[in-house]
């Protein structure tokens, strides 16, 4: 049986995702905030020089396009400014897993290919996306799931 995927529409709500299960199908339309290491490392600079974040993340999905940015401090950071989940590609580092399932969030993968994430070129900004398909990499209480390879 072919599971269904869940519709969420922005902004997306924390206790929405903290009851998405590992494995779960995700259609999410609204906008996310993407980031390469790049627009990261200037949105932390603002930061720390003004003093205030330069856009507020609270109750945003963040898309990291980078490899880089998927460490614990960058982590952190990004959910004690009140990110409810991240895209990306696939978690399997451990020290990772304990700090999303630490604060309770969710990392999700999306169902394109590697290809078509990196094409995305804006970064630092909000992009509207409309049923952007997804799956529940890395589910609230920290359970891991990875989608089958083809072929």
């Amino acid at each position: 049986m072919i599971k269904p995927f869940i519709k969420i529409q922005y902004p997306p709500s924390k206790k929405v995702f903290r009851s998405f299960k590992a494995s779960d199908f995700i259609s999410y339309s609204g906008r996310i905030c993407l980031f390469d290491s790049e627009s990261f490392d200037r949105y932390r600079l603002y930061e720390s020089l003004e003093g205030t974040p330069l856009f507020n993340l609270s109750h945003e999905l963040v898309l990291l396009k980078d490899k880089e940015l998927f460490v614990p401090t960058v982590v952190e950071y990004l959910f004690l400014r009140g990110v409810v989940a991240t895209i990306g590609l696939p978690i399997v580092r451990e020290d990772l897993i304990e700090m999303y399932k630490k604060f309770s969030r969710v990392h999700l993968s999306p169902l394109v290919s590697d290809e078509k994430l990196s094409m995305m070129n804006e970064r630092g900004r909000f992009m509207e996306v409309r049923n952007m398909k997804l799956y529940v990499n890395i589910s609230a209480n920290g359970l891991r799931y990875e989608m089958p390879q083809k072929g």
